[in-house]
């Protein structure tokens, strides 16, 4: 069943409207809040929520999004970040009475998804999958990252875990050799890094570097580039870029602040051409689109804050649309304008 959230309008951009809505499907007693959102296929997309919840969205149509198939799981209780690896989809950030969860689903029917393994791992946060999809880095804010064998995602298993001090984002570079993990001091303690760490060997891995962040608080989310590290931080409302040409002895190249439209910046994503990012926040929320064409000099393009963009934790990009979940709405939007 189809639901339209009441009140629709669009609030388009006072700085400029190339960020077009284009549809809303309802937050419905089934899904209640939409956390992040995965990329099953062209046609279908997955969901996670807070409340126990696990959804497939049909988005063949991106001016008619549909509910598609819903799963009550209890292992993705507050469950927050997806890392899609074809059609399974390994969601973390998971907070249940019997323990952090960190879950896979199987989605070759997106209509019937399945939950396929669990693991339990205290304080788990984000995961990202190296190219060739068979070990993933899962870091953990309780200090520690761990590379998780997923080759077959049913029976994955910990493979070897290092020590970093509140990780939180992470992602790996083309080759798959080298993860870059961001950290995230809720306390305000210690001043953020970002580490880049040796995987090629995934039983022992190595920290290469670290580069300390005082610009940046709060690395909420990473994404590599080639030699060029992108990220965001939502403790200072910024996008950033690190130059990666040498991964033991990186360096800043750029932070682009706005507390408008990048205001508590929590994931971002690249297009297939890499020369522009998605950003979305989750306080007051938006979606931004960021040119990146020249690393040195980042800036913000367009900005969408939609009131059905509301408290999005993820999105993603596909061509011309990007597609972000909330607190009220899952939404498209066409960036074709950028």
């Amino acid at each position: 069943m189809r639901l339209i959230p009441v009140g629709r309008k669009n609030k388009y951009d006072p700085f400029g409207d190339t960020i077009v809505f284009v549809d809303s499907i309802g937050i419905s007693p089934l899904t209640d809040r939409a956390y992040d959102i995965g990329y099953i296929n062209s046609s279908y997309a997955c969901i996670v929520s807070p409340e126990q919840r696990y959804n497939t969205i049909d988005i063949s149509d991106v001016n008619d999004l549909l509910h598609e198939a819903y799963l009550s799981e209890p292992n993705v209780s507050q469950c927050t970040f997806i890392e899609m690896v074809g059609s399974y989809a390994f969601c973390s950030g998971s907070k249940t009475v019997t323990g952090d969860k960190f879950t896979v689903f199987n989605n070759d029917n997106p209509i019937a998804p399945t939950a396929d393994a669990t693991l339990i791992i205290p304080n788990n946060k984000r995961f990202r999958v190296a190219p060739s999809g068979n070990v993933g880095i899962l870091a953990s804010s309780d200090g520690i990252i761990r590379s998780i064998d997923v080759s077959t995602p049913s029976a994955m298993f910990e493979i070897s875990s290092l020590a970093i001090p509140e990780a939180y984002a992470v992602d790996i570079s083309a080759d798959g050799n080298t993860a870059f993990i961001g950290t995230v001091d809720e306390a305000n303690l210690i001043e953020e890094r970002i580490y880049s760490v040796d995987i090629s060997n995934p039983v022992a891995m190595v920290i290469l570097d670290t580069l300390q962040a005082p610009l940046l608080k709060k690395i909420s989310d990473l994404r590599v580039s080639g030699n060029v590290l992108y990220g965001c931080s939502r403790g200072n409302n910024s996008v950033f870029s690190i130059d990666i040409s040498n991964i033991s002895a990186m360096a800043h190249l750029d932070v682009h602040a706005d507390a408008i439209k990048l205001i508590q910046a929590n994931s971002i994503v690249l297009s297939d051409n890499h020369d522009v990012a998605a950003v979305c926040g989750y306080g007051d929320g938006y979606v931004s689109t960021i040119d990146i064409s020249d690393p040195s000099n980042i800036s913000v393009k367009a900005y969408n804050n939609h009131s059905f963009i509301d408290q999005v934790y993820g999105l993603i990009l596909e061509g011309n649309y990007v597609f972000a979940g909330g607190r009220i709405a899952v939404v498209s939007l066409d960036i074709s304008g950028v």
